[in-house]
């Protein structure tokens, strides 16, 4: 092979086989590989390349090349355009009372927490979920005027992994513990938002780039889904969910009755993970987004602030949510039945 063989079969590679690949294995809802769902998680960054793919065939006259980068091309466009329109606003949601959550991978590495804490408390939210919760960052975080504004809190202090959760709120909840559903643990607030109850779940499942960590995803997340359809109170799940909306197993999430806050009001273009918190690899930015806010009926984001990343890889973002009665009945008692002891488990 010459090398100007190789040239045409790298660009052809990269430029037409990579979002080829992205694209078939979401139309055919392969789900079960780790490599093509990380493959998958990149869907809208990586399709972006048939792009150049198209200009290159159509000067080189590579006909054939041509139309399957254009029939890439046109997926692509379908998918942008849907990122970008957002849903209709539910009637409800005018008259509804609201409530403010921020929510932050603070990265178990920052050398930045007082700013990263400072940016924070600054939003006032009413509630704050933190991922990659670290005894440095609590304390910390406390010091700059944390323990005041948000007194009630619960982290598992035994916890010292990447995947540790915590729960911050400014007003007592009705509850708020560590529980855990299936194989994940979970910070769990039941608040009061002018009278009606409203479950917050802060989360951070395994990474796909982990030894085994796709396989762990999936129960993780088979866990949580089961835990949601069984939820008949309003409910957020917030967190680092490890996923972008293109991975075709988040498609068990929608199935489940959640809705991501960013794609509700057409900002499914925000990305919020980077590559790095630092050197050269963070000076892309953010290029997919892992972080979420995912409501179920009841819930509605009606705005969402996206933050810097401070000493981070991941963007911090404050939602506001409005919230309506999920009714009484048979659907309430079963709900309240979750709510044991410190601590619970389900599965």
């Amino acid at each position: 092979m010459t090398s100007l063989e190789v040239v045409h079969f790298l660009w052809v590679a990269v430029l037409v086989g990579l979002p080829v690949i992205i694209a078939g294995s979401r139309m055919l809802g392969v789900r079960r590989v780790g490599t093509l769902a990380l493959l998958q998680d990149s869907c809208p960054v990586v399709l972006g390349l048939v792009w150049i793919a198209l200009a290159v065939a159509v000067a080189m006259r590579a006909w054939n090349i041509a139309v399957v980068a254009g029939v890439v091309a046109t997926y692509h466009v379908c998918l942008v355009v849907s990122l970008l329109r957002a849903r209709p606003v539910p009637d409800w949601v005018g008259t509804a009372p609201t409530t403010t959550l921020a929510v932050a991978n603070i990265y178990v590495d920052n050398d930045e927490l007082e700013a990263a804490s400072r940016q924070l408390l600054s939003k006032c939210a009413d509630h704050l979920v933190v991922l990659e919760s670290n005894p440095e960052f609590r304390r910390v975080f406390d010091e700059v005027g944390g323990l005041s504004m948000y007194p009630f809190r619960t982290f598992d202090a035994e916890d010292r992994s990447d995947y540790a959760s915590s729960m911050y709120s400014r007003r007592e909840p009705l509850s708020i513990r560590m529980i855990t559903i299936g194989e994940l643990s979970a910070a769990q607030a039941i608040v009061d938002v002018s009278g009606l109850q409203l479950q917050i779940l802060g989360v951070i499942p395994s990474a796909a780039v982990e030894s085994g960590g796709y396989e762990l995803w999936h129960r993780q997340m088979e866990s949580l889904v089961r835990y949601a359809r069984r939820s008949s109170i309003p409910l957020v799940v917030a967190g680092d969910l490890n996923t972008t909306i293109h991975r075709v197993a988040y498609n068990d999430i929608r199935q489940a009755g959640l809705d991501d806050a960013h794609d509700d009001l057409g900002f499914g273009l925000r990305p919020s993970f980077k590559l790095a918190a630092k050197g050269l690899l963070s000076k892309l930015g953010p290029l997919v987004r892992l972080d979420h806010a995912l409501t179920n009926r009841w819930v509605w984001a009606t705005d969402v602030e996206d933050l810097d990343p401070i000493g981070s890889d991941h963007r911090p973002f404050v939602v506001t949510l409005a919230v309506k009665a999920a009714g009484t009945g048979r659907g309430h008692r079963r709900a309240r039945s979750l709510y044991g002891k410190e601590g619970a488990k389900f599965t």
